[in-house]
């Protein structure tokens, strides 16, 4: 006879824990286990009144705490670990049973051990869970996606550790089949990529032409979240460069190399798969890469100094920039939507982007209330293409580009690296260029490779070739 557990999660580290108090808290019956026993035994300490948790020595003692239906979340690290683990359990599962990974799991493993296990009739569900430490424990943003039958099971007992938006609706909804539940969390992250870094290049561009104080950073900062960019990236950003100890400021002393986790790379790859465009996102990740390269920056330093400097009036130049980094917020998100909704089509998820604005408006690391707009906008017109295309976002995005423009070209003089915000720029400026002059490139892939062209005159779909060689005539190819 089990212990009647309601939801068991495997994998006591810092979000496991958390989430495992946070359920416990509202009240659900939590069977815990993990590799090392160790961490069970802390947890136990900490809890030791909390009667919702029933600690299990192994696997096996995990699996006879439910009296029926097993209801299994593992928060384990991504990769191999998890088909162990599948492995392990799988002698000790039954028909319906269901298993969760709430891990940063790359959506494509998902889908293969969805399809393995519905097989076996286990229900599968990847689920994407955003905010970290914080949220596990006081609620994140939960976007569960898998086996459909698994959803009605699981709804009631994974949502109290949802995060509340401030109308108090659970930042919690089922996204579609398969792997669409990790491959939505993928794309929150890569454009949280995004947004850190048009975040960092506006507070650089700030310091660097204002010549203000961290202080003065953190007192725009706090304006700006006072306004149209309220966001909790940009409440942190605010706090950060506040915040000191008997040492100064801590951000002083903080190295330019940024690490990642894999997600932004996987988003980019995914795109450039499926022929997407997300120039921003793209960038993000990569000046992550040069991060990293440390060595070769300071190298090329000195070999190239940066010597311009440009000193601007503070109050007209604070709101440029606040309209600028609005803007890039705009294309930020657009990216990020843009790829949910091409890869929504082509896979047949039917992920409702409305719902996931709605979702991601707490608990995450993206929340902001630019997502209200966003929502609206999807909640009008579903397949949107994008968002500089809803008429409310279109009407904010012309007024602006003159601040953004203004303050790419103001970095470029002063020797500003804005590598993000530009390329927001340039993606804007080429995407309303009706007429580009990539008919070049299409003339030279034909001069050199016979590629064929299409013609501006002619229906779509019908190639020509011309005999740049030869005798200097046009034929259709197909």
């Amino acid at each position: 006879m089990g212990l009647n557990a309601q939801i068991g999660i495997i994998g006591l580290a810092v979000m496991g824990k958390n989430l495992v108090l946070n359920l416990a808290d509202q009240g659900i019956r939590v069977a815990v286990t993990n590799r090392t026993t160790e961490k069970i035994d802390q947890l136990m300490a900490e809890k030791k009144e909390n009667q919702q948790i029933i600690p299990c020595k192994d696997l096996k003692d995990f699996c006879a705490a439910f009296d029926g239906q097993k209801i299994i979340l593992l928060m384990v690290k991504a990769g191999p670990a998890i088909d162990q683990l599948i492995d392990q359990l799988l002698p000790l599962l039954k028909p319906q049973d269901i298993i969760i990974d709430g891990g940063n799991s790359f959506y494509k493993d998902t889908i293969k051990r969805y399809l393995r296990l519905k097989e076996k009739n286990i229900y599968y569900v990847g689920m994407g869970i955003s905010g970290g430490e914080e949220g596990a424990r006081h609620g994140a943003s939960l976007t569960p996606g898998g086996h459909s039958k698994a959803w009605p099971i699981i709804e009631p007992l994974i949502t109290p550790a949802a995060a509340k938006t401030e109308k108090s609706i659970p930042c919690i909804g089922w996204v579609g089949e398969e792997g669409s539940g990790h491959y939505v969390k993928m794309v929150h992250n890569a454009i949280e990529y995004a947004l850190m870094q048009v975040i960092s290049e506006s507070a650089y561009f700030l310091q660097k032409t204002l010549k203000l104080s961290n202080s003065d950073i953190s007192n725009i900062f706090k304006q700006y979240n006072d306004h149209q960019l309220h966001s909790y990236l940009i409440q942190i950003t605010a706090e950060i460069f506040k915040t000191k100890d008997s040492e100064g400021p801590v951000i002083e002393r903080i190295l330019d190399v940024a690490g990642q986790k894999g997600t932004g790379r996987w988003a980019v790859a995914d795109a450039l798969e499926r022929g997407i465009s997300l120039p921003v996102i793209a960038q993000a990740v990569f000046m992550r890469n040069l991060s990293s390269s440390k060595k070769l920056r300071e190298f090329v330093s000195n070999l190239y100094p940066l010597t311009k400097t440009c000193h601007l009036p503070t109050n007209h130049f604070v709101e440029m920039v606040e309209k600028a980094l609005y803007l890039s917020y705009i294309i930020c998100y657009g990216e990020g939507f843009y790829l949910l909704q091409e890869t929504s089509k082509e896979s047949n998820w039917k992920i409702d982007l409305a719902k996931v604005s709605r979702i991601w408006m707490g608990g995450c690391i993206i929340q902001g209330a630019i997502l209200k707009p966003i929502a609206a906008a999807f909640q009008k017109s579903p397949y949107l293409a994008h968002l500089i295309l809803d008429p409310s976002f279109a009407a904010i995005v012309k007024e602006y580009i003159p601040s953004l423009k203004k303050m790419v070209a103001l970095a470029a003089e002063s020797d500003l690296a804005l590598p993000c915000m530009s390329a927001c720029l340039s993606w804007l400026d080429a995407v309303r260029t009706a007429r580009s002059p990539i008919n070049l490139i299409q003339a030279q892939r034909d001069y050199f490779g016979a590629h064929g062209y299409e013609r501006r005159d002619k229906d779509r779909g019908k190639f020509f070739h011309f005999d740049w060689h030869g005798d200097k005539k046009e034929k259709p190819t197909r």
